[in-house]
């Protein structure tokens, strides 16, 4: 039976990574990847954080475990998701009740924390606290030495502001590690797993800087901060280091992300788009009118918001104006997903299902017109069908349509101007990429050097094969045969895991207002929610 090391640094791409193990840079991912298999790793579509790490944690696509973003909602109405809307089995839950002993450090979506044989300390979507923990209290005591647990950073980006950014990124990270290196000395398990956010938050604000060919790279700045992201994954390397000579050699390592990064510059206000296409339609009414008119005036960015504020509101257009009894399709999301506003599905759905795939293609064709306003070339480089990426039991739940741009993300509902195209200079310059990134090596991995083909479902599958336990057949994953040893897993008798709907059974997830508030304002100032 293998034990394992899970190292899931949030937003790693083999385009930044590569060069760096290469240059000496990373020196413990460079032995991963010298003595194992690496190589692409396919994420969940719509490549977001948290419908990745629940592809990761189940093996099913977001279409089969129900989760498509850090929202779950239909024509503008949303609440934020959490551990109990994961259908499926987790890992930690099929290693636990095959047992073997779990610890989870720091995992989106792991709020409310499942008992597990070991520990869970719930990562992003939960209360910012570092007390929702399984045991409960489970930090207490190391609260003393090590200082209080933290989750995410408190300071957002804003330019002007990088230097206390910059800081409050390193100083998380810092605490993590000093928190997962005490925890495998004291409390090591068979699986042991920490993720670090701090590498996807500090891509998207930050990627203008490392990145000299970005439209908005600024070399004076760029002196000082080039180099903040490789020490975020530097400082990860040497945790990987330290934790394999902790947990033993004997350990299998698994370096992963659950997606990837790249550039953008531009973002894409799909709800306007739809508007002037005549897809979307805004009441009637006096102010629905009124701001509609003012949003199609094209108000510069700054006196838009202060319009709206004005009117105790985020945007000029919120989809509170729509009036959904003209309105075909819809986007909610900031990587491009869109909804065909179906009747008996959407509160207030106009297509019938005979006219579902007629009114979806139309949908296409517009979003195909889209253009470079610069160049005038397209800028949508793909658009996938819900069916094409993946047909579980809530595909019908999910996004019909999944737009991928050139360079360029989405507003998560509406922008806080009318223009359909706009430069956000003060916004991310790097956003997510399906392709991820993964390297493993140990006991039972063959030395094979890249691999392609792997995908974030196939992790959990092979990992509960590999050490000894039964995987659920409840998803899309299967185990990386070509790239393990055939003595080097399911040695002996597999013990049973969790069964499928166990999971979440005993977890009731309740957040105050006050704390809900406060996790939305997180994602909204990572550019999640607007």
């Amino acid at each position: 039976m293998s034990k394992f090391l899970v190292i899931g640094l949030d937003g790693a791409t083999w385009d930044v990574l590569r060069p760096w193990a290469d240059e000496g840079a990373l020196p413990a991912l460079a032995r991963v990847m010298e003595e194992g298999i690496w190589g692409p790793l396919e994420s969940s579509m719509p490549p977001i954080t948290a419908a990745a790490w629940a592809s990761f944690m189940t093996g099913k696509w977001p279409s089969g475990h129900g989760v498509f973003d850090f929202f779950r909602g239909r024509a503008g109405r949303w609440r934020l998701v959490n551990g109990t809307d994961v259908d499926g089995a987790t890992l930690w839950r099929t290693l636990s009740d095959g047992g073997r002993s779990v610890g989870v450090l720091n995992v989106p979506l792991t709020y409310p924390p499942e008992k597990v044989n070991g520990f869970i300390v719930a990562g992003l979507l939960s209360p910012d606290r570092g007390e929702t923990t399984h045991p409960a209290g489970f930090l207490a005591p190391y609260r003393k030495a090590l200082g209080p647990y933290r989750l995410t950073p408190s300071a957002l980006y804003r330019p002007g502001q990088e230097d206390a950014f910059v800081a409050d990124l390193q100083a998380v990270m810092e605490q993590q590690i000093r928190y997962a290196l005490r925890l495998a000395q004291e409390r090591p398990t068979d699986f042991f797993m920490v993720h670090f956010l701090a590498t996807d938050i500090a891509q998207h604000a930050l990627w203008r800087y490392m990145d000299a060919s970005h439209p908005w790279h600024e070399p004076r700045l760029a002196e000082r901060y080039r180099d903040v992201v490789k020490g975020l994954f530097m400082r990860a390397d040497e945790a990987l280091g330290r934790l394999r000579e902790i947990l033993g050699e004997e350990r299998v390592a698994l370096v992963m992300s659950d997606h990837g990064f790249g550039p953008v510059r531009w973002t894409v206000n799909i709800n306007m788009w739809f508007l002037e296409q005549g897809l979307m339609k805004l009441k009637g009414g006096a102010r629905s009118r009124g701001r509609g008119w003012l949003a199609r005036g094209r108000v510069r960015d700054g006196l838009a918001r202060r319009v709206a504020r004005i009117w105790g509101r985020e945007t000029l257009l919120g989809f509170e104006d729509v009036d959904w009894s003209r309105t075909v399709a819809y986007s909610m999301g900031h990587l491009g997903q869109v909804y065909v506003n179906v009747r008996g599905r959407e509160p207030e759905g106009t297509v019938s299902r005979q006219d579902y795939e007629r009114v979806r293609e139309e949908v296409i064709e517009a979003l195909h017109a889209l253009r470079d306003p610069e160049t005038g070339e397209k800028l949508v480089l793909e658009v996938l069908r819900a069916e094409d990426a993946g047909d579980g039991p809530y595909r019908w739940q999910g996004p019909d349509v999944f737009v991928t741009f050139k360079e360029a993300s989405a507003y998560p509902m509406f922008a806080s101007d009318g223009r359909v195209v706009s430069e956000r200079r003060h916004g991310n310059s790097g956003d997510h990429r399906r392709e991820g990134m993964f390297a493993m090596a140990g006991p039972g991995v063959r030395r094979v050097g890249r691999m392609e083909g792997a995908r974030i479902v196939d992790l959990a599958p092979t990992i509960a094969a590999m050490m000894g336990v039964r995987f659920p057949v409840q998803g899309d994953g299967d185990v990386l045969q070509v790239g393990l040893s055939s003595g080097g897993w399911s040695s002996g008798e597999e013990k049973g895991g969790a069964s499928e709907n166990q999971a979440g059974a005993e977890r009731m997830a309740v957040l105050s207002r006050e704390e809900e508030e406060a996790v939305a304002r997180r994602l909204r100032g990572l550019g999640y929610l607007g």
